[in-house]
């Protein structure tokens, strides 16, 4: 599990889930379950439609988004109002049991090479100009630039 004592991870991150996440302890490290309140809340139901209206805005470039983004704004507030600890909602557990993971995590690795090919280049055009910015405020009599 790696260093930690505790995991933490936000289900919403890997997979189309509006909630839910995933606390694990090491082996050696206490740890008791504690009750849940339901998981259904405004916040759950808010992400939901953000998630519903996504697929439809996406589309064509000139639809008006005023609501949309009103709608994911406030979903995003309502996330952050109540902390209770809440249980996954059916519908999460629903895809969280059924998705096929194998393809899932395919598919991910699959997105991260997309990105870092697409990437690599820039990043590395970044790191060169950040040593030289360094050379240049560290170092500035010193340095050939000038």
């Amino acid at each position: 599990m790696g260093f930690a004592e505790y995991l933490v991870c936000s289900t919403r991150k890997w997979m189309p889930m509006t909630d839910g996440g995933l606390l694990a302890a090491r082996d050696d490290v206490p740890f008791s379950l504690v009750e849940l309140e339901d998981g259904y809340d405004e916040a759950a139901y808010k992400q939901l439609l953000v998630s519903l209206m996504r697929d439809y805005y996406d589309g064509p470039p000139d639809l008006d988004r005023k609501g949309y983004l009103q709608v994911e704004q406030d979903a995003n507030k309502a996330r952050y109002m109540d902390l209770t600890g809440r249980d996954m909602t059916a519908f999460s557990q629903n895809i969280m049991f059924t998705c096929d993971m194998d393809s899932m995590v395919k598919q991910r690795i699959a997105n991260y090479n997309y990105l870092y090919e697409r990437l690599k280049n820039l990043l590395t055009s970044l790191l060169a100009a950040s040593r030289w910015m360094k050379q240049v405020i560290m170092y500035p009599s010193d340095c050939s630039c000038w």
